[in-house]
């Protein structure tokens, strides 16, 4: 019996090329995503309403710590989602992990759906828990969206009389969750 040697496979360096070209894309894109998060939560965790910004005309250095840029950012993203805009850090994070472990992520826009969702519900109670009359935020502690839905709403609160009022306000921000149970967001299916 005689031994044969095994061919050895010729490596396709073109394919090998892509691939490379394409794995560093994706870190690239990861390592991205991972600054322009902290970029954000920086932004928001330092905000400061007398910056200049976009619902603010000052002048001066910004007193945010990422500058103007993080002024902008911050006031931005707290006049349209309010305080619960800092749910898309966490979010972010777990997007730009998963890019940089190269784990699959085909939901992605789901869960950037949930997040919103999950953005506005929030914002929603905390605008029927506390008018935007006396918030630090620009657009009231749930944002320009919950100041929007909130608005439609509380009309209707007129008409149930004070104390049922107060119950459909306090059922209104307890009642709405999802029908049925969602995948969490860090779960890879």
């Amino acid at each position: 019996m005689a031994s044969r040697k095994a061919a050895s496979a010729k490596a396709d360096w073109r394919t090998v090329f892509r691939q490379s070209i394409a794995r560093s894309l994706v870190i690239a894109a990861a390592l991205a995503l991972a600054a322009f998060t902290l970029f954000f939560a920086l932004a928001l965790l330092t905000y400061d309403s007398t910056d200049a910004a976009l619902n603010t005309a000052a002048g001066g250095s910004a007193a945010n710590w990422m500058g103007h840029a993080g002024a902008w950012f911050a006031d931005l993203g707290l006049s349209v989602g309010g305080a619960p805009i800092a749910l898309l850090v966490p979010l972010f994070g777990i997007m730009a992990w998963r890019l940089w472990a190269a784990e699959p992520q085909p939901y992605w826009l789901r869960q950037l759906a949930y997040c919103f969702a999950g953005i506005l519900l929030v914002g929603m109670g905390a605008e029927l828990w506390s008018p935007a009359s006396g918030s630090p935020m620009p657009a009231g502690w749930g944002g320009l969206l919950a100041l929007l839905a909130g608005s439609a709403i509380t009309p209707l609160f007129a008409l149930a009389g004070d104390p049922a009022a107060a119950l459909i306000r306090f059922g209104t921000i307890l009642l709405p969750r999802p029908m049925r149970r969602a995948p969490p967001i860090w779960s890879s299916a």
